[in-house]
């Protein structure tokens, strides 16, 4: 990830009460954070983590839906070129405000493609951290995602419900222990779906 001189003044307008002005905001940080092919410039990692922090913030709290969807936008480019040891310190704060908007019902996320976007996230974040997991350190962030993903396996929007069920097959391989305390849950849900679809078939042939 390249550095951005100035950060600091970015991370203040992130701030702003102005909507107009946030997103402006944004989307010059998406623009200088777009890499050429080839780069392989990671700039400073304690400005990225404080710009992670920044955006995760306007996950959770942002009222504007594009906002929300920069913000989201930049998190995947700033891990594009993280190692795992560093996915693994992001993903403390990204999880957590990622699962705040679609881990509890009524949903807090209230875009369906954001939702699904949200749940992606953290699949890739499992996947790229997955050498460098281990009890100790994972188990927080796999932990409040497996209790996430209960709530998300009730969305009404297809396309979440499918990513809500791959992340739970990706929990079970690369962290399994964070599937025991909501296993039942977890159970629950994924048989309903199951029930919900044969229902359909059976339906679709009558």
């Amino acid at each position: 990830m390249p550095e951005i001189p100035d950060l600091q003044h970015y991370l203040g307008d992130l701030e702003s009460k102005d909507k107009a002005s946030r997103i402006r905001t944004l989307s010059l940080l998406k623009d200088k954070l777009t890499l050429a092919p080839g780069s392989s410039d990671v700039g400073d990692h304690s400005m990225n983590y404080n710009l992670i922090d920044a955006l995760a913030n306007r996950l959770v709290n942002d009222p504007a839906e594009r906002c929300r969807e920069l913000s989201l936008t930049i998190i995947a480019e700033c891990l594009r070129d993280m190692d795992p040891a560093k996915i693994v310190r992001s993903a403390r704060c990204i999880v957590p405000a990622a699962a705040e908007r679609f881990g509890s019902q009524p949903f807090r996320e209230p875009v369906e493609e954001l939702r699904l976007k949200l749940i992606e996230t953290c699949t890739k974040i499992l996947h790229q951290a997955a050498s460098e997991l281990s009890y100790e350190r994972s188990h927080p962030i796999t932990d409040i995602l497996a209790f996430s993903l209960v709530s998300a396996l009730t969305d009404r929007f297809p396309e979440g419900k499918r990513a809500a069920a791959t992340a739970i097959s990706n929990l079970c391989r690369i962290a399994p222990w964070s599937i025991n305390l909501h296993f039942v849950a977890l159970m629950i849900e994924l048989s309903t779906n199951l029930s919900h679809q044969h229902v359909g078939h059976a339906n679709e042939l009558f």
